[in-house]
């Protein structure tokens, strides 16, 4: 692996027209514009969850993929294809991570939100007494030795891009905090009928504020499933939690399961 002194936008031009990705002249183009680019990629996370939440680090691979440049094989050189280099360069596996095996208790049981978003990384599965976990940033040593310290198991790494790892952490950690929270406060009433509450549309001004812990966890839920392309939406009550279901390609997938005190709230939120 080549180890920079700088995981930079200099660095990734260089291992790009190695793998002749990059012709020279883009590369120098990416190199004399990238300070621009970068900017302007900050300007557009602005009000975005991991803007407001976390400072938000452009990386040399979001920089190369934003010029949207033509491969010498024709193909647009994207952050998938940037990542196969890096993967290539490291030693590691590249894995476009399938949202419909994503094991949500895994990965929420594993490392904290903070962690995920902060170092661009999740746990995706295990596989073989081994934990999967999907980095960015295969440069980044000190992130390396923390998650061989954080997780009490063998790991295997692998490379995905910014983009999906980042969707990831909105998604499952979005949707399992907005739920709990719903739960802990519909847990602590007495008149479970106050519900009902939680899910009015915000034209009314006595609406409580944990309404949006709820409107929070049907937006994350929509957003998942517009990601996987899903048809249909099934949340099924079952005796102790509900469970939510895709249907993709015609096949009903299990997606995440929630307690049985929000069912209704959620519910009503989505009719």
């Amino acid at each position: 692996m080549s180890q920079p002194a700088t995981y930079d936008v200099k660095f990734l031009c260089q291992l790009l027209v190695r793998a002749k990705k990059l012709t020279v002249d883009q590369a120098k183009t990416a190199m004399g514009e990238s300070t621009h680019v970068r900017a302007r990629i900050l300007k557009d996370h602005a009000n975005t969850e991991v803007r407001r939440r976390a400072h938000y680090d452009v990386t040399p691979a979001e920089v190369l993929a934003d010029f949207e440049f033509v491969m010498p094989d024709g193909r647009a050189l994207d952050e998938d294809e940037i990542m196969l280099v890096i993967a290539e360069d490291s030693g590691l596996l590249f894995e476009k991570p399938d949202p419909l095996k994503l094991n949500a208790d895994l990965i929420t049981e594993t490392m904290t939100r903070p962690f995920a978003r902060r170092h661009t990384c999740v746990p995706l599965r295990k596989a073989d007494g081994k934990v999967v976990v999907a980095i960015d940033n295969p440069y980044d040593r000190q992130l390396i030795r923390d998650l061989y310290d954080l997780i009490p198991a063998d790991l295997t790494l692998v490379i995905s891009s910014k983009d999906d790892i980042q969707r990831i952490i909105t998604e499952i950690y979005g949707f399992r905090s907005s739920i709990s929270a719903a739960t802990e406060y519909a847990s602590n009433r007495t008149d479970l009928g106050n519900l009902e509450q939680l899910v009015k549309m915000k034209t009314e001004s006595e609406i409580e504020s944990s309404d949006q812990h709820i409107i929070n966890a049907v937006e994350y839920m929509l957003q998942h499933s517009y990601d996987t392309r899903a048809s249909d939406i099934h949340v099924e009550p079952k005796r102790e939690s509900a469970l939510i279901r895709f249907r993709i390609d015609g096949v009903l997938h299990d997606i995440q399961q929630m307690p049985m005190v929000v069912h209704r709230a959620v519910v009503n939120r989505i009719k």
